[in-house]
Parts: C-alpha cells; structure tokens; sequence
C-alpha cells in the first residue's frame, strides 16, 4: 500500500527538533540499561520472567480486545504482568507482518533489540538468520542466554554495537528491525544513511517508535529515557533522504494507549506512567509504525 508523503505528515508538531542532537551520550543509555537488565527486579526483567522474552517496548491492543475486559481478568500482581508482557508481544508480531515474508536464507538486523525478545520472535516466525545489535552489554548479554535457551545460537546473535555507526560491512541484511530503538537516534538523517549502507538494495525496514507532538511531554519522556523523540514527520523526511520509500505507514497510538492505562491501574509500575500515560490519551505522544523500501541510488 503506497501513501503520499504530505498525508503521512499527520499533524504538525508544536517544536522544531534539531537535525543532531549532540546531548545524547551513549555511554549513558549503555549504563541506563545495563542497570535494569542487573536488576531482577526490574519492571522488563519480570515480563520476561517465564518466557525470557524480553521486549523493552510498548504493548498494543488488537481487534477483539479492550481495555475493560482486561481489566476484569487481573485478580492479582501476577496475572497483571502476563497481561502486559502479552500486549508487549503483541506489538512485535504485528509488526512483524511487514517484513514481507522474509525467507530462512536471509539476514535480518535487529537494531537496538534491547533484551532480544523480538529478534527470537522474529527467527521463530520466518526462519531467518538475526543479528541484534544494543549499546547494552547486559542486554546483549541477556539475549544471548535467551537465544540459547530456545535452541537458536546458531541463527540468532545479539552483539554491543552502535547503529549509528555499526561493525557491519556493506549489503548485508535482506531486512531490518528496529522498535523503538531510534528515539535514541542523535541524527536521524545519519541513521537512516547508516540503514541504507548495511542493507541490501530493496531491503524493507520497519521502524515502531514514539513520536512528539507537544514539546512539555517531549521533554519528560526525554529525560526519562535519555531519548530524543521526534515528530513522524522527521521520520519520512530523513528515510527519503538515502532512498527509503514509504511503503506503508500505521497510526499505532489508539492501540497502545490502553496499554499504559493497564500499567497505571491499579498502580504505577515505574514511574513513568504519570506522563505516558495522559500523553498517548491525549495524543501529545504518538505510536507510528514506517515501513519502508530501499532503492539505492547507483
């Protein structure tokens, strides 16, 4: 499904990102998630507690569900969190409907797999052969053993790399992965040239991320995060820039607002829910799903 660029704008944001933003340290999102995934105790580290899937990312309702039944099946902390990390899991399989059928002998880039839960989802699905890349080495470390646990070491990796600048020669993935991995992105026009170098030519990408519409929300989720959240805008701006054509875009925010209501109700679980929560209701955060196409230029 093709959509025109101006009508996947969406609606215009109320601030001007800058083009790189030179605040963002990687050392510190390395230590940011080496701590949680250290931490047993850990809000993602408890998801993952069953199936070691862990996702570090947003969950999602799908047709059929709503909030309120959901609601009236938690009767205790336990149950609450399956329902959560299973929100989570759905947010991945969705997406992974739009990596157009990759076949067993290809190569897949997870970038950014924070625990590795997707890149395991993804070599489940398909078959295909995944590297994962994080600036944590305990999220790399965490995959790994994940990876193992499910028999797939063989085809499924996960390595302490920077998809800014990554250890990966040229042409090598038939497709790429990154879920809410590029909010960490200091340039997003120097990512998606980054993209376009490690992948093959008509690879698909398929990028889920927030996206800020309003500058006061923008800058909490930031400081909590150590993140640099953009409008969608931005996103189709800088792919078109090294040859990624949108191929499909979905407007995931109504989907995953109930989610953070589940994680407010009856209490908080980290903390953050205080402004995600109103801000995907309110839609001053957005949910976006981009999938796009490369066409190298010769």
């Amino acid at each position: 499904m093709k959509i025109d660029l101006e009508s996947a704008l969406l609606q215009p944001s109320h601030y001007s990102a800058p083009a790189t933003n030179s605040r963002i340290n990687k050392k510190d999102i390395a230590d940011l998630y080496d701590k949680k995934m250290a931490n047993a105790m850990d809000f993602n580290v408890q998801l993952a507690k069953e199936d070691l899937l862990a996702c570090n990312h947003n969950g999602i309702l799908l047709p059929g569900d709503s909030l309120e039944s959901l609601k009236l099946s938690i009767n205790d902390a336990t149950t609450r969190l399956k329902i959560i990390h299973s929100l989570e899991l759905n947010t991945t399989r969705f997406g992974l409907l739009f990596l157009q059928n990759p076949t067993k002998e290809m190569s897949i880039l997870d970038a950014g797999c924070g625990g590795g839960g997707s890149g395991i989802l993804i070599h489940q699905t398909y078959g295909s052969t995944v590297n994962g890349i994080t600036l944590s080495k305990q999220q790399a470390l965490f995959a790994n053993m994940a990876a193992k646990n499910y028999g797939y070491t063989d085809q499924v990796s996960f390595a302490v790399d920077d998809m800014m600048h990554m250890n990966k020669n040229d042409n090598s993935f038939d497709r790429i992965w990154a879920c809410e991995s590029t909010e960490h992105a200091p340039s997003l026009d120097e990512l998606f040239q980054e993209f376009a170098r490690v992948a093959k030519n008509n690879a698909r990408l398929v990028i889920i991320a927030w996206c800020a519409q309003d500058q006061e929300v923008k800058n909490l989720v930031d400081a909590h995060y150590l993140t640099d959240i953009k409008p969608a805008g931005a996103y189709l701006a800088g792919a078109d820039n090294y040859g990624w054509r949108l191929a499909y875009h979905h407007d995931l925010t109504t989907q995953t607002a109930p989610y953070w209501q589940l994680r407010s109700y009856p209490n908080e679980c980290t903390g953050s829910e205080k402004f995600m929560t109103p801000g995907f209701a309110s839609r001053e955060v957005q949910y976006h799903m981009f999938c796009f196409d490369l066409q190298k230029r010769p």
